[in-house]
């Protein structure tokens, strides 16, 4: 836990948790901040506590979706958890089952160690390339490597410092995440443009997988919430 001193004195300086090198990246800062956790490397930042805005946007969206004891809200990039934080602080929820995948694993060993201030629900996390987390699930049939349990909302947020990770571009990454949701699943994609070409051919590949795609501006980054699968199966 951050003491309460840590917090008190974040509100006037950084209170520096960890700055070293981390399995993937050279250098990795965590600290705390107006009482808040965040994470960052030296040209992005990649968690900040509910001042996460592209997922603030998104749980205004989807925070009322309902997902069942049966299924799972799986985060693809899960850094030190704004995803589950924004749930749990501005929407009071902390009954839903949240995987997080992530291959930096100092990130999730911290937010191992700092759970109770970021989410007080049930959690697994996965220290695995995106990639080979997918391959893993697709034989499993399962989005949760703990028990057989399909995603019913997904959120991607993969970048390489301040770029988007290549991987979203792929279709093959599409289609295997398709195969864990459930049918009527709603994904939420943190998106910076490296220039409109990108970003056009980007929004090509989301409409040809999906019917609805909704665009929210969110300062330099976009918020592309994502529902009703192309392929007609829309049932739970």
């Amino acid at each position: 836990m951050i003491s309460w001193l840590q917090k008190i004195i974040s509100y006037f300086t950084p209170v520096i948790l960890y700055s070293g090198k981390g399995l993937r990246h050279e250098q990795i800062e965590v600290s705390v901040r107006n009482g808040r956790l965040q994470l960052a490397v030296p040209d992005a930042i990649y968690s900040n506590d509910i001042n996460y805005p592209p997922f603030v946007a998104a749980w205004e969206e989807l925070h009322d979706f309902p997902v069942d004891q049966w299924e799972v809200v799986l985060i693809l990039g899960f850094g030190l958890g704004s995803v589950p934080a924004i749930l749990h602080k501005k929407h009071d929820r902390r009954d839903i089952h949240m995987v997080g995948v992530d291959y930096e694993k100092t990130a999730t060993d911290i937010a191992r160690n700092y759970k109770q201030e970021i989410y007080r629900g049930p959690w697994e996390l996965v220290d695995m390339e995106v990639s080979a987390y997918l391959k893993d699930a697709l034989i499993r049939k399962s989005a949760s490597r703990v028990i057989t349990k399909p995603a019913a909302l997904v959120f991607v947020d993969l970048f390489v410092g301040m770029e988007v990770h290549p991987i979203i571009y792929d279709p093959v990454f599409w289609q295997s995440l398709l195969q864990i949701m459930i049918p009527n699943a709603k994904v939420a994609v943190n998106y910076m443009s490296p220039d409109s070409e990108r970003q056009a051919y980007f929004e090509t590949l989301l409409a040809s997988l999906f019917a609805e795609v909704k665009k929210i501006p969110c300062g330099k980054n976009w918020c592309y919430i994502l529902g009703a699968r192309k392929d007609g199966d829309t049932k739970r």
